[in-house]
This record gives structure tokens, sequence and C-alpha cells, in this order.
């Protein structure tokens, strides 16, 4: 196991700000990947799934452990402790290029290569593929494929625009 002395400018699921964010902790009902975003399976459970739709109970976006980063985690198991950020700066991968500054649109239909749960700053063809994550914005730029930051301000929820 070697360390590279160069890397990109994170991981996704990796936190930006380390000063001002809210996560809680909930268990993971399946395998679930880093830096995509999470609804509560049903009222009233602490138990997180991917999101997939407009109904869904926004919990956040799963969060990286920071002594995780260099061991080859990629998620989280199903029935493992899995945390997600509300509100603060975090890491995510984009399916398409963002600008800084533009609404975060996220997949719940899947489109040839295009999974659910990707990010991207504009909305799909095809409306009903991809719905707005209400109060969260793109806070750098990023080509397809790679990493961008997203600033989640709370009260998040998917949107059909």
């Amino acid at each position: 196991m070697g360390y590279s002395m160069y890397m990109d400018i994170a991981y996704a699921g990796q936190l930006a700000d380390i000063n001002t964010y809210i996560a809680r902790t909930y268990s993971a009902s399946e395998d679930i990947p880093l830096g995509v975003l999470v609804a509560r399976t049903e009222l009233g459970k602490e138990d997180a799934k991917k999101a997939i739709k407009k109904e869904d109970e926004i919990l956040g976006i799963s969060m990286r452990d920071v002594s995780a980063i260099n061991d080859g985690t990629d998620g989280f198991k199903a029935k493992s402790p899995l945390a997600a950020i509300s509100f603060g700066c975090i890491y995510v991968a984009v399916e398409s290029d963002v600008k800084s500054g533009q609404p975060v649109f996220v997949r719940v239909v899947e489109d040839g290569s295009l999974k659910v749960g990707g990010f991207s700053g504009k909305e799909d063809s095809t409306k009903s593929n991809t719905l707005k994550l209400k109060n969260a914005k793109f806070v750098t730029s990023a080509p397809a494929g790679k990493i961008a930051q997203v600033e989640l301000l709370g009260n998040l929820e998917l949107v059909a625009v």
C-alpha cells in the first residue's frame, strides 16, 4: 500500500469545510456509495437509503470518514452506520460539467451510462430524469467525471422544475 504524492482536490463525500456543518448518523439500509444523496427509508426510522424520488425525506449527502480516505473505502455496507451531512460544504462526483453558482440536480432515473444518484448543474433533457435539490448549489466548477464542491443550506428536498 503506497501513498501517491499527487492527488485530486478531494474525494466524493469528503467535507470541504470542517468548521460549520451538521451531520447525523443513520443505519444504511442498503449498500450506499460515498457522496450520494440519501433519504429516510420510512417515517420514524433512523435508516437511510439512496434518494430516488421527490417524495423522499432527504437526510443529506453520505459523508466520508476522514480517517478512511486512503483505505479503499468506497461506501457504506448495508446495516453499517452512515453519516449524512445536511448543512455545510461537501465534495461530490459530477456526471456533467458544472459551474460555480449553478443549482444542484440529482439523477433519479438511469439513462445509459448515467446512474441514479449522479449530480449535475442542469436538468436532463427528459426533465423527469433529474430533480432539483432545493437549498443547494455548486461552489466550484468541474468537468464531467470530476469532483465539485456543493453547499447545503439545510431543509433539503427534491423538487421537479
